[in-house]
Order: C-alpha cells, then sequence, then structure tokens
C-alpha cells in the first residue's frame, strides 16, 4: 500500500471513530428528545449498571411499550408510574442475578415455575416479565433448600420428625405447628387435589411417595411436611389425598434486600 493510500485510510478511520464518539458523547450527555429515545429504543445501549450487570436501554423500553400496550384501555394508566415500577423490577433482577453468582446458586430451571397460564403462548408483550417471575420463583426455591439460611424452618422438620417417630400424631403436629389455615383447622387434610395442580418442585416427589410416607420439602414459597394417604385416577386425572404441615421458613425478600443493600446502582445516561 502505498503512502497516499494508508494516509487516506487512516484519515476514514479516524473520522469514523470520531463520528461515533460524537454520536456516543450525544447520546451520554444531552437531554431528551424523540430521536434519542429512538435510538435507545434500537440499540442495546448501557443504562444502568447493577454491581457488575448492565441493563440496557432497549431492554428498558421493550418492558415500557408492553406495558403501555398491555395497559392501553386502562383510563388511570399513569406512564410515569408504569416507567419508575419497571425500572425498580429491572434493577430488583440485576440484584437477585448478581446474588444469585455471588452464593453459587444453582437455580433449577425457570421455565419450571411458570404456570399454565404464563406457558401458554404469552406472546412477546409478557414473555420477558413471565421469564422474570419464573427465574424469581425458581431463586425462592434454592434458598428455602438451604439449611442455613432457615435454621428455624429445618429445626422444627427435626422436632417434627422426632415427634412422628416418638408416636404423636400427624394431626396434632398440624394443629401445632402448620402456619397454613386451612391445614391446621383440618388437623393437616387437605383433601384431594389434581398432582398437576402441585407446586412443580412438589409434584415429583409425591408422585412417587408410598402412602402414609413422610416427606419434608423444600419450595419456592417454604418447608412442608407431607403424607399422602391415597391415590386414584379420575378420567385419566391422577389425583392425590396429602396431609400437610406447612413451614414459612425465613423471608427471601428482606434476605435478599438485606444481602444486596450495598450493591452500587449507577444511571449511565439519561434517558
Amino acid at each position: 500500500m502505498s503512502a497516499i493510500k494508508f494516509k487516506h485510510s487512516l484519515a476514514i478511520i479516524i473520522g469514523m471513530l470520531g463520528l461515533i464518539a460524537v454520536f456516543l458523547l450525544w447520546l451520554f450527555f444531552s437531554g431528551n428528545s424523540v430521536l434519542k429515545t429512538a435510538f435507545l429504543k434500537a440499540l442495546p445501549m448501557p443504562t444502568i449498571l447493577v454491581g457488575n450487570k448492565t441493563i440496557y436501554s432497549n431492554e428498558i423500553f421493550a418492558r415500557i411499550d408492553s406495558a403501555r400496550l398491555v395497559y392501553a384501555k386502562n383510563k388511570n394508566f399513569n406512564a410515569g408510574s408504569a416507567r419508575t415500577e419497571i425500572l425498580d423490577r429491572l434493577i430488583w433482577e440485576k440484584q437477585l442475578e448478581v446474588l444469585a453468582l455471588s452464593r453459587s446458586a444453582k437455580l433449577a430451571n425457570w421455565k419450571n415455575f411458570q404456570s399454565d397460564s404464563q406457558t401458554r403462548n404469552p406472546g412477546p408483550i409478557l414473555e420477558k416479565a413471565y421469564e422474570s417471575l419464573g427465574r424469581e420463583e425458581a431463586f425462592k426455591f434454592w434458598f428455602y433448600s438451604q439449611k442455613d439460611l432457615n435454621p428455624t424452618g429445618y429445626s422444627v422438620f427435626d422436632e417434627i420428625k422426632q415427634q412422628l417417630a416418638s408416636g404423636t400424631p400427624f394431626s396434632t403436629l398440624a394443629k401445632q405447628y402448620s402456619a397454613d389455615s386451612n391445614s391446621a383447622q383440618t388437623s393437616g387434610d387437605i383433601g384431594p387435589i389434581e398432582l398437576k395442580n402441585l407446586l412443580y418442585e412438589l409434584r415429583e416427589p409425591v408422585a412417587q411417595a408410598q402412602l402414609q410416607e413422610t416427606l419434608y420439602l423444600p419450595s419456592r414459597i417454604g418447608l412442608h411436611v407431607v403424607q399422602v394417604y391415597q391415590k386414584i385416577n379420575i378420567d385419566g386425572k391422577d389425583v392425590v389425598y396429602l396431609r400437610q404441615i406447612f413451614i414459612k421458613g425465613s423471608d427471601f425478600e428482606a434476605w435478599a434486600k438485606n444481602e444486596t443493600k450495598n450493591y452500587k446502582i449507577k444511571y449511565l445516561l439519561e434517558f
């Protein structure tokens, strides 16, 4: 390559880099405008930093537009309030993501924690919101599986095991320990329930349990002592009859907020 051609190519490169620099400076330091919003919707620009995780501009605007479409017929819809709520939710999601990584939490597949209504063709408007909820539920399941994070709940497990082994009736223990008012009032008997309507994480252990076997199970909502006392099939539907003692365990949200309270949140650009 001749010196003239090299200088010409170098000038073009420097010019392009200069234009890019000017564009980025405009994005990061200019005020809001219709043109700027259009760019931020289209480009994944780093917008908010939560710990070491980034929230991108197109992700924010996609959520805002989705909320506007979902609530378009609601006369009480407030775009400003919706924007604040969406930003709070996105920041919370990133905080949980950083927390899970810091704890080396091995989370189950979040898709398993979605309800049928969330998995039945939700469409692009609700898909991300349902994914977010599914990931949080998976994290809750991990949390309630940890004995060191739920010492009181697991000590109740041990107490119930000892009392059952010593001959105390399940019904007596349900009245004494169950945090679920329904099961406490019915001596732990929650009657028939279709297997598929159980929480995902309880479904397989209950399906495989022997009659009268006692199971000690964590879930996304707490801890469960469960006995299956009958299994039947009605019109092709598997139905189980259960006794349950429900133990709340620790408060996941309070724990997560305390763990993430010192995470730095930095807004990188105005939007």
